[in-house]
């Protein structure tokens, strides 16, 4: 893996990551905003990271999701993608694969895999686990 290697990471990923600050999830958010690996996010994704993460079912405090926010978007890398796709199960995960096509990023991280095609271009779609392990391998070398 190339240094600062760029991934964009599904909304179920930050979600665990906020609901589990012990886990792999929050392990991986952590990496991005210490710029281990080069977070890419778009304006689409921001607004349902947002949007998920204030909903009422999950009760997390305002002030921890606005931190979150703000942290993500500060430490990412912003596109706009050019390209529509309609690859994936679920019509709103696109926004994912557009997304890391535009940066051209090599890795979506999900929780949800088998929403996605295994590979998209040059965008590979992992596990978290699988992630966090690529991470830890490129640090240890």
């Amino acid at each position: 893996m190339a240094s600062e290697p760029r991934a964009v990471l599904d909304t179920n990923v930050v979600v665990a990551a906020v609901l589990n600050p012990d886990g792999l999830p929050a392990a991986i958010v952590s990496a991005a905003t210490a710029l281990i690996f080069r977070l890419c996010l778009s304006d689409p994704i921001l607004e349902e990271y947002g949007e998920v993460l204030t909903r009422g079912k999950f009760q997390f405090p305002q002030e921890i999701v606005a931190s979150l926010l703000t942290d993500l978007e500060a430490t990412s890398m912003k596109v706009k993608p050019t390209v529509q796709l309609s690859l994936t199960k679920d019509p709103a995960d696109n926004k994912f694969l557009e997304c890391a096509i535009a940066a051209n990023a090599s890795f979506l991280v999900t929780g949800n895999s088998r929403h996605f095609p295994l590979r998209c271009r040059n965008v590979q779609v992992i596990t978290p686990r699988v992630f966090f392990a690529l991470l830890v391998e490129q640090l240890s070398s």
